[in-house]
């Protein structure tokens, strides 16, 4: 509110002035002296002609600008060759690192199928075995009872035989 306030009086102001400078009469207007006016036109000219300290200053900047603008695009080139020498070097190492790295696994895979095929082996080797020693087990098992009469009938003799070596010995008088 202050601010359309202050605009307001300000319009004001700028009327107030506009009217008192239209009441002057023209013989109060200050003449203006055309040899003055030559000599501020022949100045201005003069500085016209020369440049600025801001003009000056921005050529200054502006040949630095180019000066380094001409360094980097004389760099350009070799720089560019840089970068494409690393890239191709770069790009070789990785080469060789992806075959190191497929014969890696070319190897581990080959020592995997060998270990697979080793473990097959020994395990129908080790299931061979292990029906050979069943079979082996259930001879035995059959046997047992075979050798179970065997050693009894053995030492049903043995008995006999140490009763008869008994008598033979009462009988001797040993």
């Amino acid at each position: 509110m202050e601010i359309i306030n202050a605009v307001f009086l300000m319009v004001a102001l700028v009327l107030l002035w506009g009217a008192v400078n239209l009441e002057r009469p023209a013989t109060h207007r200050v003449e203006v002296n055309q040899t003055d006016q030559l000599n501020e036109s022949i100045k201005f000219l003069q500085r016209l002609k020369s440049t600025s300290a801001k003009e000056q200053s921005f050529n200054r900047r502006h040949q630095a600008y180019k000066v380094q603008l001409d360094s980097v695009v004389n760099e350009i080139p070799s720089t560019v060759e840089a970068i494409q020498a690393s890239h191709e070097q770069t790009y070789l190492v990785q080469r060789r690192k992806a075959k190191q790295l497929q014969q890696l696994a070319t190897g581990i895979s080959s020592n995997v199928e060998q270990s697979i095929q080793i473990q097959q082996t020994s395990t129908s080797q080790s299931m061979d075995e292990l029906l050979v020693l069943k079979d082996q087990i259930s001879a035995l098992h059959s046997t047992i009872p075979q050798l179970k009469n065997h050693l009894e009938q053995s030492s049903k003799a043995l008995e006999q035989l140490n009763r008869d070596t008994e008598m033979v010995k009462d009988s001797v008088g040993y």
